[in-house]
């Protein structure tokens, strides 16, 4: 379909610092200017959501507009938003904020944080698998919030990658080479919760193992 028989798409960048019309202008213009052609999206508007604070916000507050909105969310609404602080102007970036099913499920050093959460708290699952993670993914992306810092230039192609699930953040994050995904912990993580149905799915995989086993190794 060509550009022109395009809607527009106004997708909002949310403020966490108070900008100047200047400000605004030259930041709308780098969300604006694709570097690649396949960025190349004039239909997909940024429109930026002023910063009402008198002081700039932090990644508190951006955990706290972030929670805001997904607890607010229809069916319609996607679970990534960008946000801009003084930092994104400073190097002309623009951070996109979304649960990041690698990072938070699958990658090594999740793992390794997971097994000594066990380990703390006494549990008796001797490590985590992709099994247990399966079965309690819910509990685990709500642990933290994965977010990274992208190219203002990358924004209309990250919002199209992420609208199809076409790649996930640290995928995007990793492409642009601009550093990595950083994770802001849930404080309110119920971590007993896992536990308890971490070790319920780890019973349910053992006995599934022994009833395997003794379909192939009947009694005699």
């Amino acid at each position: 379909m060509a550009n022109e028989e395009m809607e527009d798409e106004f997708v909002p960048v949310h403020g966490l610092t108070k900008l100047t019309k200047e400000e605004e202008d030259l930041i709308l213009a780098a969300l604006s200017t694709a570097v690649d052609e396949d960025d190349d999206m004039p239909w997909v508007k940024p429109k930026i959501v002023p910063w009402t604070g008198d002081i700039d916000g932090n990644m508190d507050d951006l955990y706290r507009l972030y929670r805001d909105m997904r607890d607010n969310a229809d069916e319609e609404t996607p679970d990534f938003f960008f946000f801009i602080d003084r930092q994104c102007l400073d190097e002309k970036k623009v951070i996109v904020a979304h649960p990041d099913h690698y990072t938070l499920l699958y990658a090594p050093s999740n793992t390794e944080d997971l097994n000594e959460i066990l380990k703390t708290h006494g549990s008796k699952i001797p490590e985590m698998n992709e099994g247990i993670v399966d079965k309690v993914m819910e509990e685990l992306l709500e642990r933290a919030l994965t977010y990274g810092r992208i190219p203002a230039h990358a924004f209309r192609g990250t919002w199209a990658n992420l609208d199809l699930a076409n790649m996930g953040l640290s995928e995007i994050v990793e492409f642009h080479e601009v550093g990595q995904v950083e994770l802001y912990y849930n404080p309110d993580w119920n971590v007993k919760n896992f536990i308890e149905k971490a070790e319920i799915a780890n019973a349910e995989l053992e006995e599934a193992e022994k009833q395997k086993a003794s379909k192939k190794n009947p009694p005699q």
